[in-house]
């Protein structure tokens, strides 16, 4: 019997409780009869009138708010529909279900006022009549205020499509407020029909115990009866409920929870599913920390207070390690009283960076340094869909040995700009001078010969030929002695090893050349060449 009950809506729970009630009562005697027939009809009433006006109410809530979606969705894209195809299409396509679902609403709104009229005429009561005239005065006054919040959305539409924005911006207050006062009525008309739905149904329990007090012995039987189906009912309501109130408990702290066995299909089986879909965004948002917390990034959050509420671990760490650093300026600084201080900490003069934080409207990227320390930060302000600041993310990047290497790279190539502008006063010296003067470098190649001494070779390339045929004065640059004759070998292999002077006379294309080498030494005392 409760996988029954399960499986069916709390109010045909309520209407197979009064068929049971009314088929016992029925069997017992005729009073009864008489006495459950007046039960019927104010249930019928419930059933009838109470209850369809509060599935269209429903309705018409549930549509008007999908209407605002679309609007809001409508809004986002306006900006780019006149630079964007995608926009335009995205625009066009919520605009035109807003107004699809307006004319539904309208609908709706003409056939709820339709329902509570006909209700006016089958009132069983003087009360029931009043609250229906009520409820139809109600409906006229909704018809009449989402008329002029379409009217007001369509307006706001024509100045996006004429690109006047700041007049459609201009209008969007007013239509928040229309909406937010179109919702404040639905509401409340929703909660008056569900408690004068709950005063039929106490009305109906009063009289059937009072109808119960008046039948016979049998009557005790069927009141049993009830007894069990109402405590199948309860229990196939309360007993949901408990384990619902526990999920809702679980997901307020965190835990996961396993809402799959709300398999029913009334009303508590449907909040199950809207809160399996908020756990869903919960789990969401936890794995965004998981993954901050994960990151390489330094990531800090601070509050609409400019209050730190979050730092991750890469951002703890990168400041545990300046910590001592930080210290020389910021005195009383502790990482593990960060969490919850305010960034003032980080600042010299608090007021002017709280100043320019609170009036962030994009991203901002700067520099600070505290201490010896040198940091890069990105600070984003976070926005709700209100457009009320809730806070800032900062990214940190401690950029300090950077900035030394950097230094470092500028004075080593300012060091070799000054070595290379004297190599070339020393090479203009060298090729000015009446001296002839070759270089040659530790692994023996030729990597400079000033002017006289090209002379000088090219004057006997050609004797040089008959005794080096692949000899050319102009390609003893990058060449060895030994390419330049077989009899300079000797001496190269002295020259490899050379720490001091060394003389000797050679012989080449028939002319005769004294020859000087000496090591040449670097700043260190390291031989370079000779």
């Amino acid at each position: 019997m409760l996988s029954f009950f399960s499986n069916i809506t709390i109010k045909s729970k309520v209407i197979s409780l009064f068929i049971i009630t009314t088929l016992a009562a029925a069997s017992i005697s005729l009073v009864a009869i008489i006495g459950l027939n007046d039960i019927g009809v104010e249930i019928k009433g419930i059933s009838r009138q109470d209850i369809p006006l509060t599935k269209a109410v429903t309705n018409i809530t549930v549509h008007q708010l999908e209407q605002a979606i679309y609007f809001e969705k409508a809004v986002r894209y306006s900006k780019d529909i006149h630079k964007s195809q995608d926009a335009l299409a995205s625009y066009t396509t919520y605009k035109d279900s807003f107004l699809a679902m307006a004319k539904k609403v309208d609908k709706e709104i003409i056939e709820g006022k339709k329902l509570a009229e006909k209700s006016i005429q089958l009132a069983h009561s003087d009360e029931a009549q009043q609250e229906f005239i009520k409820v139809s005065k109600i409906f006229d006054q909704i018809k009449s205020e989402h008329i002029d919040f379409d009217k007001h959305v369509e307006e706001v539409f024509r100045h996006f499509e004429k690109a006047d924005y700041s007049t459609a911006h201009q209008l969007l207050p007013g239509i928040e407020k229309e909406e937010k006062q179109l919702d404040e009525v639905l509401n409340a008309l929703l909660t008056e029909l569900v408690q004068f739905t709950e005063k039929a149904t106490l009305s109906v329990e009063k009289h059937e115990a009072d109808i119960l007090t008046n039948i016979t012995t049998l009557a005790t039987v069927g009141i049993i009866i009830s007894i069990l189906f109402s405590i199948s009912i309860i229990i196939a309501i309360t007993k949901p409920l408990a384990k619902l109130q526990e999920a809702i408990k679980d997901i307020a702290s965190g835990r996961r929870v396993d809402l799959s066995i709300f398999t029913s299909k009334d009303e508590i089986g449907n909040i199950a599913k809207a809160l399996q879909q908020i756990d869903k965004i919960g789990q969401s948002s936890k794995r965004i920390e998981l993954a901050l917390n994960c990151s390489t990034s330094s990531v800090m959050l601070a509050d609409h207070n400019n209050d730190i509420i979050y730092f991750n671990p890469s951002a703890k760490e990168m400041l545990q390690n300046a910590e001592n650093d930080l210290r020389k300026e910021l005195k009383d600084f502790d990482v593990e009283k960060v969490l919850g201080s305010n960034i003032d900490i980080f600042h010299k003069n608090p007021e002017h960076q709280r100043s320019m934080v609170e009036k962030l409207t994009e991203s901002y990227e700067t520099s600070i340094t505290i201490g010896p320390r040198t940091f890069d930060l990105i600070a984003s302000p976070v926005f709700n869909n209100d457009n009320e600041r809730l806070g800032t993310v900062v990214e940190w990047k401690d950029v300090t040995e950077k900035l030394a290497e950097e230094d470092r790279k500028r004075i080593q190539a300012e060091k070799d700009a000054a070595v290379a502008k004297e190599n070339a006063r020393i090479r203009t010296a060298l090729d000015s001078a009446t001296s002839s003067v070759m270089l040659v470098n530790n692994e023996q190649e030729i990597v400079y010969i000033n002017h006289n001494l090209q002379n000088a070779f090219s004057a006997i390339e050609k004797d040089i030929q008959q005794q080096q045929a692949g000899f050319s004065a102009d390609s003893v640059v990058g060449s060895t002695m030994g390419d330049i004759h077989n009899s300079l070998v000797e001496h190269q292999s002295t020259i490899a090893n050379l720490s001091t002077e060394y003389q000797a006379t050679i012989h080449l294309g028939g002319k005769i050349f004294d020859l000087t080498a000496s090591p040449v030494l670097d700043s260190d005392g390291e031989r370079i060449g000779v």
